[in-house]
């Protein structure tokens, strides 16, 4: 049977599991429900909004799952029990954090690709760390290392075959996450450039989550995901993690910029909500913050950045 014909009947058999914690942490609230429906992307071109508290004095973040699983819940917590403030934490995507801020249900808003180019283009932002993008494959590939040169070539269609980078004789099946579609999102363009062309022969699935156990499930599948989001998988097993240019994605090494496959974690922001803003980006960026930041992502600086005060992508 061919390959994808095998894979795509297999799929439908691929069900959706829920990874997000309910975190039961000071006064954190986190709307779970509809974390667990969305990517950390938002794939419905009309964003799911959720409502949020109307307490003028309470900050409201809403966005990309990354920041909630990567360290928000822990920062919102800390933050609250070292400042009194009270901040309240939403899920959803990428569009989703730009039009709560936008429509001021939310006083920011994560985004996990780059502003420039985007429907976020103009907004004040700042980057806040930076996130590990891996290449993950099922633990029975027997390859662990990928050059530059080879992963844009498995990405695009050029390696049809493990043997060809020393694995097996094997099929390579593709799948990936083609999200944020009006976005430069990370991994695309650091791989392909500008280009789009992804390998033709590739399986293309709905969301992170899907991808991940699709991954873990075929004995010769490889694609690119976060660590915040791969990072269970590979602890439990279910899936490897392949180097790159002989360098294995930690924080250090992304730090030291020897591992090249990161992307930037803004968080965007209205004039209007300067006030509630800057007091949690100067706990952001002290050291309490950063110390939670560095448990799952690569930081940026320690203390509060200029960049604070507003800039536009």
């Amino acid at each position: 049977m061919n390959r994808r014909i095998a894979i795509g009947a297999a799929l439908g058999a691929v069900t959706m599991t829920a990874i997000a914690r309910v975190s039961t942490r000071a006064k954190v609230v986190s709307d779970i429900g509809a974390l667990a429906r969305t990517s950390a992307c938002s794939a419905d071109p009309r964003p799911r909004l959720m409502r949020a508290s109307s307490s003028s004095q309470r900050l409201v973040f809403a966005g990309t799952r990354l920041f909630k699983e990567g360290f928000l819940d822990d920062l919102g917590a800390a933050y609250q029990r070292a400042t009194g403030r009270e901040i309240e934490i939403l899920g959803g995507g990428c569009d989703d954090g730009l039009e709560a801020v936008r429509t001021r249900q939310a006083s920011i808003g994560g985004l996990c690709c780059p502003l420039a180019g985007s429907p976020a283009a103009g907004m004040r932002f700042i980057t806040v760390a930076h996130d590990l993008k891996v290449v993950v494959a099922h633990p029975k590939i027997a390859v662990d290392n990928l050059s530059w040169k080879q992963l844009t070539e498995l990405l695009t269609g050029g390696i049809h075959n493990w043997r060809d980078i020393g694995g097996r004789d094997q099929p390579v099946a593709l799948v990936l996450h083609d999200h944020c579609p009006d976005y430069h999102e990370p991994a695309r363009r650091m791989v392909l450039g500008d280009r789009r062309d992804w390998s033709r022969d590739a399986l293309y699935v709905k969301t992170d989550q899907k991808h991940l156990d699709t991954v873990a499930r075929f004995e010769s599948a490889v694609g690119i995901n976060s660590w915040i989001l791969a990072e269970p998988y590979v602890r439990s097993g279910r899936l490897k993690v392949i180097a790159v240019d002989a360098v294995l994605p930690t924080i250090d090494n992304a730090a030291r910029k020897r591992y090249r496959l990161v992307g930037p974690m803004n968080m965007i922001f209205e004039p209007a909500n300067e006030s509630l803003a800057e007091p949690f980006f100067a706990f952001l960026f002290s050291a309490s913050g950063q110390s939670i930041i560095r448990r799952r992502l690569v930081p940026i600086r320690q203390g509060l950045p200029r960049a604070a005060r507003g800039v536009r992508a």
